[in-house]
């Protein structure tokens, strides 16, 4: 089964420098089994991480679980996957204690229920199964 099929992909703006935690937009997980988020930052430390929260609705509270913080002193991708979270909804919290950018932040819901999923509207892809070779 193509990937695309069967994982949803958010790939959510930069941020620009400074030292403030950034918060993802909520991930509704009904229907996906787990969530992976990658997190790119310009400037690695050890003092910057990145963690999962989670909360019963988007707007609630949201909770650090246990065991997600991702922290590295020289290494500037930092990524975490959590399989079944207990709660529906899902965040990404990026705290950066040294002055950094957040290149990036894709989170991706994986193991989906009802096929195939339907990708982000601001988002374009196509799949193909055994392409031939010629002009892309």
């Amino acid at each position: 089964m193509p990937f695309l099929d069967d994982c949803k992909i958010t790939a959510e703006a930069p941020t620009a420098t400074g030292t403030s935690t950034i918060t993802s937009a909520a991930y509704d997980m009904a229907g996906f089994t787990g969530v992976a988020a990658f997190v790119r930052l310009g400037t690695p430390a050890a003092n910057n991480d990145i963690r999962v929260q989670q909360a019963t609705t988007s707007g609630g509270s949201y909770n650090d679980l246990a065991g997600t913080k991702v922290t590295h002193a020289t290494n500037n991708q930092l990524m975490v996957d959590v399989y079944k979270p207990q709660k529906q909804f899902i965040k990404i919290s990026v705290a950066r204690g040294t002055s950094t950018t957040i290149d990036a932040l894709v989170v991706v819901q994986y193991g989906a229920r009802n096929r195939p999923v339907t990708q982000p509207a601001a988002s374009t892809s196509e799949q193909w199964v055994a392409p031939a070779e010629g002009t892309a």
